[in-house]
């Protein structure tokens, strides 16, 4: 009678998994330490009118670079598409990660520091404006840029 109870165990299919969740999370820590300590150097030049050299000088200016999931994948090497499939015990892993680079970006435009309009466009962030008049309603959705040039045009 026990010979018809057969415990059934499926082969595992695929490449073992690169990372667990925590493995994940600690990765990214270190990705975030290592942009944040590499930042991009822009060179600028400064004019000495008032010096007797009459030359000019140049001055370093460090920005920090913009985190991303793309960014992040590449630094993992791993492809975005891995990224997407990853199985739903990295939810909250994926959640966490995806929250704090938004927000970097978000506070980052915010203050000046990364270009506001690449940022919406990169978050996906709309405005939508109603223009109505003669019964007709019309609805455009735009970044910011194109809002400003709208309301430029009709003001």
């Amino acid at each position: 009678m026990e010979a018809l109870f057969v415990e059934f165990h499926p082969q595992k299919r695929g490449r073992p998994r690169k990372f667990k969740p925590v493995e994940l999370l600690d990765e990214f820590q270190n990705y975030i330490q290592d942009r944040m300590s590499h930042p991009i150097i822009e060179a600028e030049s400064e004019d000495n009118r008032n010096d007797e050299h009459r030359g000019s000088k140049l001055k370093e200016k460090e920005h920090p670079q913009l985190l991303s999931i793309g960014d992040f994948c590449v630094y993992l090497g791993c492809s975005r598409n891995w990224w997407n499939e990853l199985p739903d015990d990295f939810l909250g892993v994926k959640s966490h990660i995806s929250t704090y680079i938004d927000n970097f970006q978000l506070k980052g435009a915010a203050v000046g520091v990364f270009n506001a309009n690449i940022v919406s466009r990169l978050l996906g962030l709309k405005d939508k404006t109603e223009f109505s008049g003669g019964g007709i309603i019309l609805r455009v959705e735009t970044d910011q840029e194109t809002k400003e040039m709208i309301e430029g045009g009709l003001g």
